[in-house]
């Protein structure tokens, strides 16, 4: 064959014309919409992935309602009766790609151990049927979320194309998934509460005060305040925070700030104002708790990639 016949592959991109490009493999389906209207059921296929990397998509999913905007995605199964509504005056963007299950069943074989405190059935089960939580999560906080943010970057800046959709990516986008579901399921298994969709309920309200925190943690924060946007009551929030993350609110404050510090000390930025930026009331009270996690004083960080 003549080379000069033979065709570069055209970069993945979002199609500016008001509908969505999509590409059918055997592992999975990709999909890249700039929308501004459009509304109705999506197909179900393996477990659905719903990024939104510009505007908002509003979904109903089963008999609960989702928002997601920029930096969020929403993850669903394919037990789920999935709804999409986008009205906008700008195009909205989005990434929308499905795993097969046949991938999800694998890799969840895999991360399976013999000594785990659950077994193979106990995790396909919660994957499989109405058990499985059908959440928004933010990008920035999970396996899954940090795969999204590498392919939306490598699509704006074209540099993926469609032969790079190939089996090794869809398993990739499982792993991730697996990883970050597997953590939910044991957070699951934490609440006490005898119907599966309360105790679905009961972990999405904690998520959102746990997104609450991750937003605002620089600033003043009291248990009522994360509470009320949980929709929960201060007590009964803070005790169930307490038993799905094995930790406080207060504690876990407390490492979203000097985790935080530790990354401005590693740039140099000084500690007096390192201690503020991070929300502590005194470079004093900063200090001391930096040490105790640490075991070294913020003027004196070194390059260690320790972890609160």
């Amino acid at each position: 064959m003549d080379q000069s016949t033979i065709l570069e592959p055209k970069p993945l991109f979002y199609d500016e014309v008001n509908h969505a490009v999509t590409h059918v493999f055997d592992d999975g389906i990709f999909n890249l919409s700039s929308v501004a209207n459009y509304e109705g059921h999506c197909k179900s296929f393996g477990f659905g992935i719903k990024f939104v990397t510009e505007g908002v998509e509003r979904y109903q999913v089963n008999n609960s309602a989702f928002k997601i905007e920029q930096g969020n995605y929403l993850l669903v199964n394919g037990q789920a009766d999935t709804k999409v509504q986008i009205d906008s005056k700008q195009h909205v963007k989005g990434i929308c790609m499905h795993v097969s299950d046949d991938l999800i069943s694998e890799v969840v074989a895999s991360y399976v151990a013999p000594n785990s405190p659950f077994s193979n059935s106990e995790l396909s089960k919660f994957f499989y049927t109405d058990e499985f939580l059908q959440n928004k999560y933010n990008v920035q906080q999970n396996h899954l979320g940090r795969k999204l943010i590498e392919l939306e970057k490598a699509i704006r800046f074209k540099q993926i194309h469609e032969d790079d959709i190939q089996k090794d990516f869809f398993y990739e986008l499982a792993i991730a998934l697996v990883l970050d579901q597997t953590v939910v399921f044991k957070e699951l298994q934490n609440i006490k509460s005898i119907k599966s969709e309360t105790r679905k309920d009961l972990l999405k309200r904690v998520y959102k005060g746990k997104e609450f925190i991750d937003t605002c943690f620089e600033q003043p924060l009291t248990i009522e305040q994360i509470a009320i946007q949980a929709g929960m009551s201060e007590f009964h929030f803070f005790r169930l925070f307490r038993q799905v993350l094995g930790m406080s609110p207060y504690q876990y404050i407390l490492c979203k700030r000097l985790d935080k510090a530790k990354s401005l000390l590693i740039q140099r930025v000084p500690v007096s104002i390192v201690a503020f930026e991070v929300g502590f009331s005194t470079i004093f009270t900063f200090s001391k708790s930096f040490k105790k996690v640490f075991g070294v004083a913020p003027s004196n960080l070194y390059n260690e990639d320790k972890k609160c």
